[in-house]
């Protein structure tokens, strides 16, 4: 059986779900990754347009005083590229335009009362390699069956959808944005503009790598009222919800979309903690176990399993 006495020395961070989804996470090999408009409390993701606007009006002042730019259109052009990436990147972060970004949470800790108290007594915190997390591979062409995948069968750019693509493990940060991070999204919002407006370099690509790494950074904030959960995201570019099948799921308050990040579980899981309230002999334990039996995870790596410590009421 895949149960160890020791508790996993890696650097791990928890993903908190029901059953339902422990389940789910097991049959599919994947993690449900949540369009951030569809947030259980939306003023988690409320700083994006205070942190887009102001990075677009520093980039246009970077732009102006760029002694660089003195041919006759450039300023001009560079100016317009600034606006119409910005433009489209706040165009992701409304609720009207589909796009994202797509996250899945993550806690530090793996027995945490304010995460158990969303799942009472159905629930299970996962603990994945911090590591395994941050070195994902980009996403794969969805648009090709995974059995062709297997088979060889590619696309043009190979059988994954490329770095813009790939997702990104990222701690979040709580309150306002800083001036140095609105200097650096403004800096790569100027750069790119610049060599967009040198008309050297494909504009559909540039324009996606920005995004990816602005919309990235977006996700990472949070409101100061939520730091005690010490979270980190794995985020996912919204862009490839365009190529991939829609999901949804039913949430508090109605339909939820969501993507599917595939995931290793031999490679990634190490520790499942069950939540509250324990019980006498109460089974789920030992369901758990032959729950990474049945999945042939006690050939690997063995997964630490435990009951929460939290007293619960």
């Amino acid at each position: 059986m895949p149960l160890t006495t020791n508790q996993p020395f890696e650097d791990l961070i928890f993903h908190y779900t029901t059953f339902e989804g422990l389940l789910g996470i097991f049959d599919s090999w994947t993690l449900w990754a949540t369009d951030v408009k569809y947030l259980n409390d939306f003023n988690e993701f409320a700083h994006e347009n205070d942190f887009l606007d102001r990075g677009e009006d520093r980039a246009l002042e970077l732009i102006a005083t760029d002694p660089g730019e003195t041919g006759p259109n450039s300023l001009h052009e560079a100016s317009r590229h600034v606006r119409g990436m910005a433009f489209m990147m706040r165009s992701e972060a409304t609720v009207e335009v589909q796009g994202g970004p797509f996250v899945t949470s993550f806690c530090e800790s793996g027995d945490l009362l304010s995460q158990w108290r969303g799942y009472g007594n159905a629930g299970v915190s996962l603990g994945f390699s911090r590591e395994a997390l941050a070195t994902l591979p980009p996403l794969p062409n969805p648009t090709l069956a995974q059995r062709d995948i297997d088979r060889g069968a590619t696309w043009v750019g190979g059988p994954d959808m490329g770095e813009d693509f790939r997702p990104r493990l990222i701690k979040v940060e709580y309150g306002d944005p800083t001036t140095e991070q609105i200097e650096e999204y403004a800096q790569a919002l100027a750069g790119a503009a610049r060599l967009l407006a040198s008309g050297d370099l494909d504009n559909t690509n540039l324009r996606g790598t920005v995004e990816a790494g602005v919309m990235t950074r977006v996700a990472g904030f949070k409101d100061s009222a939520f730091e005690a959960e010490a979270e980190y995201r794995l985020v996912v570019h919204g862009a490839w919800a365009s190529f991939a099948l829609d999901h949804f799921r039913a949430g508090p308050l109605g339909l939820v979309p969501y993507i599917e990040i595939p995931l290793d579980l031999r490679a990634c899981l190490r520790w499942i903690i069950i939540g509250p309230p324990r019980l006498l002999n109460d089974g789920r334990e030992q369901a758990v176990l032959r729950l990474l039996n049945h999945h042939h995870l006690d050939t690997t790596q063995p997964v630490f399993v435990s009951n929460s410590m939290v007293p619960f009421r």
